[in-house]
C-alpha cells in the first residue's frame, strides 16, 4: 500500500454517512457533508457494520483487502483492487477483513450531472451506469470492476485520500480530476473485467413487491420488518411507499386491514372479536375505536346497516 501509513488512512472520517434519511424526510438534495462534491471516507473493520444510506454515487475500492458487500439482498465478494460503484439510494453494508483498507469515495449527483459531457465521451458501461442512475426510469444497483491489477487506480485513490486529509482551496478541483482519470482508465477495460447488477429495477417493480408483501403479511407487518425484508432502511422504504402511492405505510396498512374487516362483516358470521383478531388489531376495543374513527360508525353498526339493506 503506497499511502504513507495505516495511521494516515485511519485519520479519515468513518463512513457513517446516512444523508439519505434526512434527504428523504426533508426532500433536500444534501450531500454527505453538506458541501463537498467528492469526499473520501473509511470503513472500519473494528466497528459493527451498519447499513449505509446515501443519495450520492458511492465508489468502494479494495485498496488492501478482501471484503464482502451486502447489497439488494446479495453478498458480493470484493477482492483486492476490485472497484464497486453503487447507485444512489441503494442501501449497502460492508464487511472488511481485519486491518483491511476499503476507502469509500462519495460523489455528489449534481457533480456527475454537470460533468456528464466529459463522462459520456468515455462511452462504455460506466457512462451508461451513471446516466441510468441519474435520469433513467430503469437503474442497475451496482457496477463491479474485477480482474484489475495493481494499476493507476491505486495511485489515484491514494491521492484522493491525501487531498481529503490535507485539503486546501484547490482540493475539490484536484479530486474531481483524479476521479475523471479513474473513470477514463476503467472505461478502457474489456467487457470481462466488469459485472453489472443482474436486471434493472424500476420504482414500480419495487413498490409492487412491497405492497404484495404487505398484503400477504398485513396482520403483523411493521415498517421495520418491511425494511428488513427488502434490505432497505426504514426512512427509505417509508419514502418509497409514500412517493409511489401518496399514502403513508400506516394508512396503506389500515386500508388493507379495513378491506378484510369490511369483507368479513358483510360476508361472514364471525363475531366482532374474531374479526379484530383475523385483521391483526391489538384487541376488540382498539378495533372498535379505529373502525369508528375511520368509518364513522362501529363495526356492529356497519354490519347491522349492511343487513338492513
Amino acid at each position: 500500500m503506497s499511502i504513507n501509513s495505516y495511521k494516515e488512512y485511519y485519520s479519515l472520517t468513518p463512513n457513517k454517512h446516512n444523508a439519505l434519511a434526512p434527504a428523504l424526510i426533508n426532500k433536500a438534495g444534501i450531500t454527505t457533508d453538506g458541501t463537498a462534491d467528492v469526499s473520501v471516507y473509511r470503513t472500519d473493520a473494528e466497528e459493527v457494520q451498519e447499513l449505509f444510506t446515501h443519495n450520492t454515487i458511492d465508489i468502494l475500492y479494495a485498496l488492501d483487502c478482501d471484503a464482502e458487500v451486502m447489497i439488494c439482498g446479495k453478498a458480493l465478494k470484493i477482492k483486492r483492487y476490485n472497484i464497486l460503484f453503487i447507485a444512489p439510494e441503494v442501501p449497502y453494508r460492508v464487511s472488511v477483513e481485519k486491518n483491511g483498507i476499503m476507502p469509500v469515495i462519495t460523489v455528489n449527483k449534481s457533480l456527475v450531472s454537470s460533468h456528464f459531457h466529459r463522462i459520456s465521451v468515455l462511452d462504455g458501461v460506466l457512462s451508461g451506469f451513471f446516466a441510468d442512475a441519474l435520469w433513467g426510469e430503469l437503474s442497475s444497483s451496482y457496477l463491479l470492476f474485477t480482474s484489475l491489477s495493481n494499476t493507476g487506480i491505486e495511485s489515484a485513490v491514494n491521492m484522493l485520500i491525501s487531498e481529503q486529509l490535507h485539503s486546501n482551496a484547490y482540493s475539490q478541483f484536484i479530486k474531481i480530476q483524479l476521479l475523471m482519470c479513474m473513470m477514463g482508465y476503467l472505461s478502457s477495460q474489456s467487457a470481462n473485467t466488469y459485472r453489472l447488477s443482474p436486471g434493472k429495477i424500476t420504482r414500480s417493480e419495487q413498490i409492487s413487491k412491497i405492497l404484495t408483501y404487505m398484503q400477504d403479511n398485513y396482520r403483523n407487518v411493521t415498517l421495520e420488518k418491511l425494511a428488513e425484508h427488502f434490505h432497505y432502511t426504514v426512512p427509505y422504504v417509508s419514502k418509497l411507499v409514500r412517493s409511489a402511492t401518496g399514502l403513508t405505510f400506516t394508512e396503506i396498512l389500515r386500508e388493507m386491514k379495513f378491506d378484510v374487516c369490511r369483507s368479513l362483516l358483510l360476508n361472514s358470521d364471525l363475531k366482532i372479536n374474531k374479526i379484530a383478531e383475523v385483521a391483526g388489531f391489538q384487541n376488540t376495543d382498539h378495533f372498535n375505536r379505529v373502525f369508528k374513527k375511520h368509518m364513522g360508525i362501529t363495526p356492529t353498526e356497519f354490519k347491522k346497516k349492511s343487513i338492513d339493506k
